[in-house]
This record gives C-alpha cells, sequence and structure tokens, in this order.
C-alpha cells in the first residue's frame, strides 16, 4: 500500500473507530478498509447465516457492504461483481475483525 492510499483511507476512516485494511490483487479493490460492525448489524449477519450455504453467503454480503469504509461504494460494488469470490475473503476477515474467534487461550478449570 502506497502512502497516497494510506492518506485515502486515513481521511476516510477517521471517527470511524477500529479499521482493518484488507490488500488483495483484485482490480478496484487492491486495498479495502473495513469498520468494526454494530451490533445491530452483527445480529442481522448472525440470524441470516444460520443454515444453507447460500443463505450464509446472502447474509455475508450486506454485512461486508456496510462495514467497507474504502474504497468508495461504487468503485467496491463493481469490483465485488466482477469478483464475487471477494465477499467470502472479506467475510472471513471481517468476523475475525468483529472478535469471532479471537480468544487467546481456553481451557477448563
Amino acid at each position: 500500500m502506497n502512502k497516497n492510499t494510506e492518506d485515502k483511507i486515513r481521511a476516510a476512516t477517521a471517527g470511524k473507530g477500529e479499521i482493518m485494511i484488507v490488500e488483495t490483487d483484485v482490480s478496484g479493490a487492491e486495498v479495502a478498509a473495513f469498520r468494526v460492525p454494530a451490533s445491530a448489524e452483527w445480529t442481522r449477519y448472525r440470524i441470516g447465516s444460520k443454515g444453507t450455504p447460500e443463505q450464509v453467503a446472502t447474509a455475508a454480503k450486506p454485512l461486508v457492504f456496510s462495514c467497507c469504509v474504502y474504497p468508495e461504494p461504487a468503485v467496491f460494488e463493481a469490483a465485488v461483481d466482477a469478483h464475487p469470490g471477494l465477499v467470502e475473503t472479506y467475510i472471513g476477515e471481517l468476523l475475525e475483525h468483529a472478535g469471532a474467534n479471537r480468544a487467546k487461550k481456553v481451557h477448563k478449570l
């Protein structure tokens, strides 16, 4: 990521809390930045993602799009339309960013 892109992301994400950056080799989505989902967004995703793989995929896209703060929505949408598998890449990273699977140590007492 170059300095110009980093500056654009900082400007676009000011005041949006903890930001995660995902870099890919897809034109238009070389760098995407995501905020942590709000509790209501997370709940909608979790409710919608129960069931078939199709239901999980359908629930993932709105969460990914709502949390993306860079690039601009039209650019991001065009990149995802051209490469729909990006949603799977982003949702995995976004779930971890939201706190899923972040346990440092789990043990029985």
